[in-house]
């Protein structure tokens, strides 16, 4: 049988390269001991029966570079571990990230006068100049001192449908005060109307308001 020849080397296991060894061989350390002497003692049977001029040598090579390629291994993993929990951070980075400050809505306000005033005739409607990039419109009514029932409103276009309502309206100081998305009220002429929901839970009509949008 042919031999098997290597130069005979230096080589050891460093104290704490060893220690890692016997950490993955066994996790008691007499255990891992007696596994580690039994497979040296078995590589240099097996190198000896080879025919090879240093088997203690090639047992301790062979061993060595089982270890790095446990290394290798256990490095990989560790990077891949590493890139997720990198791409998992980074997520939640995203997450907790100051959003941009919101600007404010853009609000016209409105005091809304009631066809049922002299000044509130059909021929006097009033006009609202919706200007673009407004958001909100904002419509007031004035109703008596004291009234402290619950209001609904609601907008029709005239000969048309309802656009808006919005109904347990509160008054504050003698007013009832609603925002309206500009986006509801395109050019066309509009009625308002405003109810109140008495103690008994019958509803009664309190006033229209009549008025013209423009843009």
């Amino acid at each position: 049988m042919e031999g098997v020849s290597v130069s005979k080397s230096e080589w050891t296991l460093s104290a704490e390269a060893l220690g890692r060894f016997l950490a993955g061989l066994d996790p008691d350390s007499d255990r891992a001991g007696e596994k580690y002497e039994s497979l040296r003692l078995a590589l240099m049977k097996f190198f000896d029966w080879r025919g090879a001029h240093f088997p203690e040598d090639l047992a301790d090579e062979t061993i060595k570079q089982r270890h790095e390629r446990e290394i290798e291994d256990q490095l990989a993993a560790e990077r891949e571990q590493n890139g997720r929990l990198k791409a998992e951070l980074d997520r939640l980075l995203g997450t907790l990230a100051p959003k941009p400050p919101q600007s404010p809505p853009s609000i016209i306000s409105f005091l809304l006068r009631s066809i049922l005033s002299p000044r509130g005739a059909s021929a006097d409607r009033q006009q609202i100049t919706i200007q673009r990039g407004t958001d909100l419109v904002r419509l007031q009514m004035v109703i008596a001192n004291g009234d402290s029932r619950r209001f609904q409103a609601s907008i029709r276009a005239v000969g048309g449908s309802q656009v808006w309502s919005r109904r347990s309206l509160k008054p504050r100081s003698g007013a009832i005060t609603v925002n309206v998305p500009a986006d509801k009220l395109p050019m066309n002429d509009y009625i308002l109307t405003l109810s109140a929901t008495n103690p008994t839970g019958e509803t009664e009509e309190i006033n229209r308001y009549t008025f013209r949008v423009l843009r």
